[in-house]
């Protein structure tokens, strides 16, 4: 019997294995990502608007808020306010919802210009 030399096998060289370290964008997108879940834990508080005991208070909470959150009267100036009603009057109707009458307008109007943001100085 002829005898065949073992062959000795060598172990396999170990690759490198190249690690990636992460770049400043995939730490922002991270770090954004952890933000924005962290606000999901946050609960929400309803907003308190001024007179809110008044009609137009209410109205406007109970027309507006049906499909947002109604921003605060302050949030735009007086000059402001009658386009963008104007603009979610013509929203509502594309959406099917009732839109203000020319009385509740009116009232929700006059509410938010009493109360609006001063006038900006340039």
């Amino acid at each position: 019997m002829q005898s065949h030399p073992q062959t000795v096998k060598k172990p396999a060289a170990k690759k490198m294995q190249h690690t990636r370290r992460p770049n400043l964008q995939t730490n922002s997108c991270f770090g954004l990502m952890a933000l924005l879940l962290s606000a999901c834990d946050i609960p929400n508080e309803p907003l308190v608007y001024p007179d809110a005991d008044s009609s137009a208070a209410q109205l406007y909470q109970a027309k507006c808020a049906r499909c947002h959150n109604a921003p605060q009267p302050h949030a735009h100036t007086a000059q402001a306010w009658p386009a963008i009603l104007q603009r979610m009057q013509m929203r509502m109707k594309t959406k099917g919802a009732t839109p203000l009458n020319k009385n509740e307008l009116s009232e929700v109007l006059d509410y938010l210009q009493r109360h609006a943001a001063p006038v900006e100085l340039k």
